[in-house]
């Protein structure tokens, strides 16, 4: 989606616009800040032997306190990414509909599948590096989840098959005694049914408890400068800071302020939906200092453009299946001497979005009336391009006079 602006004296006659978008997933190998590393007697394919004859299964693995010896820390915190040890290796290994579910829970010993957990990675493609025996291969969580040490910690994994999986680390006497029960649950698919074992897989995980707050913090606000009409989205404070209270304002015209009613989540962050442009601003404040607090800088969010928004896909509002504009104005009084909102492509600019479009978007070619134009003048062609993502690669018009 872009505007392109053209400066040519005459008469425009042909346009022809095409696009072509891409992308790409990697990952990187690392290695974890905690781990549960116990005398592994082996490895195992369940559940990362995609394309190897392990494809579509689904395991939990149960984490109990003490199993994390250098994790002394018993302040809650975020996990950020997750990590198993591969005990063979391999150089393509990918998982279709890869999801991780991540949180506490105050069982013991697994029955079955728990329940009630943070989804941390929604289904994608995993692809990870080359790996050799013995290295960890890191998954990173789209939503960190916040976690209490104290407590239980089930990780829940699924594939739906791929290439190249590998068996990882797995069995030998758990790292806590204490505990006698099962440690993992499995089965093949996302259903509710599932084995379970006294079998523990080596384990790390990268955590994150925020910043200490033992002096005045600092922050901005962290979120989209432009949304689209009724679409949810979401502003946090760019530092976290660990007991701390956020206070949320709003003002729509960047002067007088309202407190925000909703209740800030765990990372002091907020959500809100708009019709019209609004600033905001957070101020976070020490619980063991009241005097240590900040207010941030104002942040405006404004609405976007109506070609960000067409194929968005959240508001119902349907003004065409696809959708072209042209306008010439007169540099010199900025004044419209050609104004086309309907091409043969489509219809004029939609209200707010478009729910149903599923039209790809080829090139095509208008030719338009012919507005009078003076030579020795110059004149402004503002085209809008449109298709599906928030930007594409390649977008190319073309005048002819």
């Amino acid at each position: 989606m872009k505007n392109v602006f053209t400066t040519l004296k005459g008469l425009l006659l042909l346009l022809a616009v095409s696009f072509l978008f891409g992308s790409q997933t990697a990952q990187a190998q690392n290695t974890p800040q905690y781990t549960y590393t116990n005398n592994a007697t082996g490895g195992n394919w369940i559940p990362f032997g995609a394309g190897n004859g392990w494809d579509n299964y689904r395991s939990q693995f149960l984490y109990l306190p003490g199993d994390f010896p250098t994790l002394t820390s018993t302040n809650p915190g975020f996990i950020t990414r997750i990590y198993f040890k591969t005990y063979y290796a391999t150089s393509n290994f990918t998982m279709n509909n890869f999801t991780v579910s991540i949180g506490n829970t105050t069982t013991t010993s697994l029955t079955g599948y728990v329940t009630g957990l943070t989804l941390a990675r929604p289904a994608a493609t995993y692809v990870a590096p080359n790996l050799a025996v013995g290295d960890w291969f890191g998954i990173d969580l789209t939503t960190p989840v916040y976690v209490d040490p104290t407590l239980p910690l089930v990780i829940d994994v699924h594939q739906t098959g791929g290439t190249g999986g590998v068996p990882v680390y797995a069995g030998g006497t758990p790292v806590n005694g204490t505990f006698t029960g099962n440690t993992h649950a499995y089965s093949v698919g996302t259903t509710s049914t599932a084995s379970v074992r006294r079998y523990s897989y080596q384990f790390g995980f990268d955590f994150f408890s925020g910043y200490p707050c033992n002096d005045t913090p600092k922050t901005s606000v962290n979120g989209p400068t432009k949304v689209c009409p009724n679409k949810p989205f979401i502003l946090r404070p760019d530092s976290f800071y660990a007991d701390a209270e956020y206070k949320w304002e709003y003002s729509n015209n960047g002067i007088a302020w309202s407190n925000f009613t909703g209740v800030p989540g765990l990372y002091g962050e907020i959500r809100d939906s708009l019709l019209a442009q609004r600033w905001y601003r957070v101020t976070v404040k020490c619980n063991s200092n009241a005097s240590w607090k900040w207010t941030s800088p104002a942040h405006r969010v404004t609405i976007a453009p109506f070609y960000y928004c067409y194929c968005d896909n959240k508001v119902t509002t349907d003004a065409g299946a696809d959708v072209g504009n042209l306008t010439i104005i007169n540099t010199g009084r900025f004044d419209s001497v050609y104004k086309k909102s309907q091409l043969v492509s489509g219809t004029g600019m939609p209200i707010y979005n478009n729910n149903s479009a599923s039209r790809s978007y080829t090139s095509y070619h208008d030719s338009l009336g012919w507005p009078c134009l003076y030579r020795d003048t110059t004149y402004l062609f503002n085209i809008t391009q449109i298709h599906s993502g928030g930007s594409f690669e390649t977008g190319v018009v073309q005048a002819y006079i």
